[in-house]
């Protein structure tokens, strides 16, 4: 059976039969026709509704990400893209600047060298296509370039092409990590262009949280430290387990402990896990991201997020997660019950509804560069240049307060300290140097004193602040008692930027998309955001770079809180 469904855009589709052999999907690039467009000139002949990719010292193009969520009973066999009439046209490209880490000593790890010289580029209308794989759901992640360099000064435009994909009948029943849930249908198919509609109807099934740590640190489920935090998710209808690391791996093995998460994941519906302990107590798997990262892998607690896979190299990695992981990097039961107290004054301020306040500090990334500019299109989403993918910004009942260095002089540690301390602030996005003991232009000593009492989430761009080899900036802050945040999302090695006024770093591009999945997906909890951002992200590139971006962005926190916003 043949189905055609035409996309504007990015429509949703909804209907396909399961038992379909082929799926037919056609795609509108829109263009525009402009009088400035003319050979010696830098122009973009695409609308700006497409998504523009910037492959560092490539011209810069714009992409289409087509998603496809593969019915469960099929397999993917083949694809082609049928590319619509083509235009010529003359045409002067702008390349890509190079990417740098945030803050870089001189033995920082560089992508690899390349450059574009003026050959036809991209080779096909089509880039390297991706499956990945979801609760037992296959996504099919393939970018689509409707625009090709055909020499140094002349390129070619379509403006419309039909993407058919081959599948072939699979039993369903044999997919390991397929649960027969609704939710898992519904989630799988959030980000999809094309979904189908199933013929069963799957139970909902109750959300499983599972808590991980050391006996001496969680307990166990009717006597523990975690206590209001395990009631209170109880109250809202989820199953909480508690499962004492002695028991699933004395050796403190990363496989062992991923092996018992999925086996929880099946057989007790988990969505959700919080590791408990620091690194010496519950390990960390690092990763080689392919960057230049052999004898430094990147820390990564995707690795228990995704089950899927064994992380063994770049091409086999897992980017769709099955659960969502946050950590609280913790030693003592002092310290957890710190961050407990603090977690809960948290959940009260998002009942009381004091969300609406975001604070915005941005620093000079170099003497050309500054953080301002890419922390505003968190604001307003894909206004401006920003990189693929789409994506919009806060909504209009939030009220953003913004500290940035600009040419005219920059803020020191005391002006951002005063001033988020004076606001009620609910969310603090940063983008700035950094390094494991230092942050927002400040050292730890500053900021174990003089942070805000008033507890919330923040997200940092720099580089090193959630370091786990040292007792690190974000582990610390989230624990600490009575100040600071109560969840964060840091690197866990380098942060990326793109040097000059027109470009977006790839951490910029995973901040912008994170929040998008709350304000355009629709996804409510700290570590469903981050993990399907990746998800999105990895569809329209897998550069080195943004491999490594992805793998190291990593959650201190609860994993399911809802920020309200």
């Amino acid at each position: 059976m043949t189905t055609k469904i035409c996309l504007l855009f990015a429509a949703f589709l909804f209907s396909m039969p399961s038992w379909a052999e082929e799926i037919r999907v056609s795609y509108t690039f829109p263009s525009v026709v402009t009088d400035d467009c003319y050979d010696g000139t830098v122009c973009r002949p695409w609308h700006a509704s497409l998504e523009v990719r910037r492959l560092p010292t490539f011209p810069v193009l714009p992409v289409r990400v087509a998603r496809i969520l593969v019915p469960v009973s099929e397999n993917v066999v083949s694809w082609t893209f049928i590319p619509g009439n083509a235009t010529e046209m003359s045409f002067t490209p702008e390349n890509a600047e190079l990417l740098r880490p945030i803050s870089k000593p001189y033995n920082t790890p560089r992508p690899p060298a390349r450059q574009y010289f003026g050959e036809e580029f991209p080779s096909d209308w089509v880039g390297a296509g991706d499956t990945l794989n979801f609760r037992g759901y296959k996504i099919l992640q393939i970018p689509l370039y409707p625009f090709r360099m055909k020499s140094e000064g002349t390129a070619v435009f379509i403006t419309s092409g039909e993407l058919v994909i081959e599948t072939e009948p699979t039993n369903r029943n044999a997919k390991e990590l397929f649960r027969k849930l609704a939710r898992d249908t519904r989630d799988a198919g959030i980000i999809t262009d094309y979904r189908e509609r199933p013929n069963e109807t799957y139970p909902e099934g109750v959300p499983g949280y599972l808590i991980i740590g050391p006996k001496t640190l969680v307990g166990e489920l009717n006597q523990s430290i975690l206590s209001p935090i395990i009631n209170e998710k109880k109250s809202r209808g989820l199953n909480v387990e508690i499962a004492n690391l002695e028991t699933i791996s004395p050796k403190k093995d990363p496989k062992q402990i991923r092996e018992y998460i999925k086996t929880r994941y099946k057989a007790a519906g988990i969505d959700y896990v919080l590791l408990v302990g620091d690194k010496d107590m519950l390990p960390w798997k690092k990763v080689q991201s392919g960057l230049h990262d052999d004898g430094d892998p990147v820390p990564t607690d995707q690795y228990y997020a995704c089950l899927d896979g064994d992380f063994g190299s770049p091409e086999e990695f897992d980017w769709s997660c099955e659960v969502a992981v946050g950590r609280v990097g913790v030693n003592t039961p002092e310290q957890l019950s710190a961050w407990v107290d603090k977690h809960m004054q948290l959940v009260q301020i998002i009942k009381e509804g004091r969300t609406k306040q975001i604070f915005n500090f941005g620093e000079a990334l170099d003497g050309g560069t500054f953080g301002g500019r890419n922390l505003d299109w968190l604001e307003t989403g894909n206004g401006g240049e920003p990189k693929p993918p789409a994506t919009v910004g806060f909504p209009s009942y939030t009220k953003f307060t913004k500290l940035y260095d600009s040419r005219d002089g920059e803020v020191s540690s005391e002006q951002f300290l005063s001033k988020l301390s004076a606001g009620d602030f609910h969310v603090l996005n940063h983008l700035g140097h950094a390094n494991a003991t230092f942050v927002f232009k400040s050292f730890m000593s500053s900021l174990m004193t003089d942070m805000p009492k008033r507890p919330a989430f923040y997200y940092s761009e720099g580089c090193y602040a959630n370091d786990p080899d040292e007792d690190n900036a974000t582990i610390t802050l989230v624990r600490l008692p009575k100040r600071g945040p109560a969840a964060m999302i840091a690197n866990t090695r380098y942060g990326w930027y793109e040097p000059g006024e027109s470009g977006e770093g790839t951490s910029s591009v995973l901040h912008r998309v994170f929040w998008s999945m709350r304000f355009k997906a629709g996804i409510k909890n700290l570590g469903f955001m981050n993990h399907k951002a990746k998800e999105i992200i990895i569809g329209v590139t897998k550069d080195p770079t943004m491999v490594y971006t992805l793998l190291e962005s990593t959650l201190i926190g609860d994993p399911e809180l809802n920020l309200g916003i």
